[in-house]
């Protein structure tokens, strides 16, 4: 089944067309039975010149999960073939919806038979245009984020809706690859003080944050003034955070980014 996800996944970017592209869907959950992850990392939501809004043969249905310690997150398309309703992979047409507010919206859901602290992770790359994306959760919408954590129940689907609105072009001439901050933490897991390293092209104020696993509290928060453009080196203190997972957010007026850590004390 993996085989037939990967394949699909570069079918679509052999076109080689400017109005392609796609996003890689992650969904892991800690199991609450061990110290293992269930995962799901094969999932792409896109547009495509040559799709269709509702099912076609660039849509790949979702495969059968494992009896036992399994996540799964997948589309959903009501009016799919005769045979699926669930999709790994769901490519829309590439059309005039996606300049304006409105946009496009993928409905898909996520289910585990554990229960717990779950990430929805998406991957964006540098083919993805200057757009603007939502993931709403609860009626709880989080704005130009890639990664969100939600609260799951064993064997109940959540809704995950994702919105992609506001493109400036469509066009290559056009495009403005979205500024990447290559934010990295370290060490990672983290007991007492670590550092963060980022790049930025211009000078900028940054603002710094750190939430809780559910991602609904900030517990850190600091501000560097006027960081220089290049690389740059922030120390953290969370020598007074208890052990978990939380979640460093790294903030500018262009750009959020997000990243999970780790605390071992």
């Amino acid at each position: 089944m993996k085989f037939i996800k990967i394949f699909s996944f570069f079918a679509i970017f052999s076109l080689g067309i400017s109005q392609n592209w796609s996003i890689n869907i992650k969904a892991e959950i800690n199991l609450w039975n061990s110290n293992n992850i269930a995962t799901d990392y094969e999932n792409f939501l896109g547009v495509n010149e040559n799709a269709l809004d509702s099912y076609d043969i660039l849509d790949v249905p979702e495969p059968p999960t494992m009896p036992n310690n399994y996540i799964s997150f997948y589309f959903y398309q009501p009016e799919g073939n005769e045979n699926f309703s669930y999709y790994t992979q769901d490519i829309k047409e590439s059309n005039q919806d996606l300049f304006n507010s409105t946009g496009k919206k993928w409905d898909a859901y996520v289910v585990s038979d554990a229960f717990g602290e779950t990430s929805i992770e998406m991957v964006i790359d540098e083919s993805f245009p200057n757009c603007y994306y939502k993931i709403t959760v609860n009626e709880q919408e989080f704005f130009q984020t890639n990664q969100i954590t939600i609260n799951l129940n064993a064997f109940l689907p959540q809704l995950i809706e994702i919105t992609i609105y506001d493109c400036q072009s469509l066009e290559v001439e056009n495009i403005k690859i979205p500024q990447k901050f290559n934010f990295d933490v370290y060490p990672n897991p983290l007991n007492g003080n670590g550092k963060i390293s980022y790049v930025l092209e211009t000078n900028e104020n940054v603002e710094i944050n750190i939430y809780n696993i559910l991602g609904n509290r900030k517990i850190v928060n600091q501000s560097v003034v006027n960081s220089k453009p290049g690389i740059n080196y922030n120390n953290i203190d969370v020598k007074n955070l208890e052990s978990g997972i939380y979640f460093i957010e790294l903030k500018t007026q262009k750009m959020v980014e997000t990243k999970k850590i780790t605390i071992l004390k």
